[in-house]
């Protein structure tokens, strides 16, 4: 079972148990724990709903064998497999400028017998090219290729745990030097999501801003480069460093 489903506060394996043993104690394998941290970043919108479009765009190519031949071999995302979740989003990363060329080049076909194609082709195609998505990829990818290695040592048959020990205490020094130091970090990060963009000729922008917004971040800045101290990578750091500064093993 997965860990959300063993955890669970209303239907879960653990709620199950403690209906019929009050005083029963749950306490979750270290992947599990792992995994149910870093699935509260989908409280911040902006990371759940580039999560939604990888995966979407991945399906959109693998559900056709023409269009499977675009683009690199990209394995599903599986939301219960965090090792392979991982590795979905590093493959997209690396070949991101390639998937959005060749949503581009689905969207331009002429041939009116896909015309369903070329819709989806252009939804995702907006929704890979606009600013938020850019830069939410690169934070994403960023953290998701540091935390693949421990996932999948952590699941591993034959674990050693002094290894894996060790392993996690340099994460966490990583972790805790990337949260003092967030601008310098996030400004790493603007560099690479802006040569990518910049090869798409697309425009990094400032996000939309309103009088009073209730339901999302609405910052009062004038480049996107200000919005770091404020804004996603924070929310990333701050759980991962919260995770990794408890007892793990």
């Amino acid at each position: 079972m997965d860990a959300l489903t063993m955890a669970g506060r209303e239907a879960g394996v653990n709620r199950l148990i403690q209906n019929e043993l009050p005083k029963a104690l749950f306490f979750h394998c270290a992947s599990h724990k792992l995994n149910l941290v870093i699935n509260d970043l989908n409280e911040v919108s902006e990371i759940r709903n580039t999560i939604g479009v990888i995966k979407q765009t991945i399906n959109f190519f693998r559900e056709s064998v023409l269009r499977r031949k675009l683009v690199p071999n990209i394995p599903m995302l599986c939301e219960t497999s965090w090792s392979a979740k991982y590795k979905s989003i590093r493959i997209f990363s690396q070949h991101y400028v390639a998937i959005v060329e060749a949503l581009e080049e689905l969207a331009s076909m002429e041939s009116t017998s896909n015309a369903a194609t070329r819709q989806r082709a252009h939804i995702l195609n907006c929704a890979t090219t606009s600013s938020s998505f850019i830069v939410c990829l690169h934070i994403v990818a960023k953290y998701s290729a540091r935390l693949e290695p421990v996932t999948n040592v952590l699941q591993s048959v034959s674990m050693d745990i002094h290894s894996v020990h060790d392993h996690i205490t340099e994460l966490q020094n990583i972790f805790g030097g990337h949260r003092t130091n967030a601008e310098e970090q996030f400004s790493d990060i603007m560099k690479t999501a802006s040569e990518a963009a910049d090869h798409l000729n697309v425009l990094i922008s400032v996000p939309r801003q309103v009088s009073r917004q209730a339901h999302r971040q609405n910052y009062r800045i004038q480049s996107p480069e200000e919005i770091l101290p404020r804004g996603n990578i924070c929310a990333i750091l701050g759980l991962a460093y919260c995770f990794f500064g408890s007892p793990l093993l």
